[in-house]
């Protein structure tokens, strides 16, 4: 601590040592800390552990983020086996609108120039009759067809799969 000079009490060096330090009681940083001050705030953290009970407390926190985090896997996991098979019907479905919406912007664009004679004119034509002529369609390994009625038929094959289980489940 701080050396006394002769004659001074206690309270004496005190009172100095506050007016020198602004009120703290020794010169040290706030980022330093003596071994006591540790050793009292870690006790004083044990009691208070002890009488709110914060261990139990923050036990039941880490429990329930535990479940949220189960929660959101198998939530996670349930959009991921229902979105994954409509995926492609889904993607299917707006590249056919994307189709629809060239062919009216085509349309148009013919209309605007229906007596003219120029090579443009007859492509957009030509290209339209060939749309026309094939329309749009994305088919697997040229079995199944993907669009809106494969999205609508998974669905009803999964309300019929699902009732028939919910039925055999009743036999057990």
């Amino acid at each position: 601590m701080h050396g006394r000079t002769g004659g001074q009490t206690d309270g004496q060096t005190d009172a100095r040592t506050d007016a020198r330090t602004d009120g703290r009681t020794d010169r040290r940083t706030d980022g330093q800390m003596d071994g006591r001050k540790i050793t009292h705030i870690h006790k004083t953290q044990f009691r208070l552990s002890e009488k709110y009970h914060v261990w139990q407390l923050n036990n039941e926190l880490m429990a329930g983020v535990g479940v949220t985090v189960y929660l959101l896997s198998a939530i996670s996991e349930c959009l991921q086996i229902t979105l994954l098979p409509c995926l492609p019907a889904f993607v299917t479905e707006r590249t056919s609108s994307e189709v629809e919406k060239i062919k009216v912007i085509l349309l148009h664009r013919i209309i605007d120039t229906f007596d003219s004679e120029d090579p443009e004119h007859q492509e957009i034509v030509r290209f339209l009759q060939y749309v026309e002529s094939r329309p749009y369609q994305y088919s697997v390994w040229g079995l199944l067809d993907m669009g809106p009625g494969l999205l609508l038929g998974l669905i009803g094959l999964s309300a019929t799969y699902l009732m028939v289980i919910v039925q055999f489940t009743h036999l057990l």
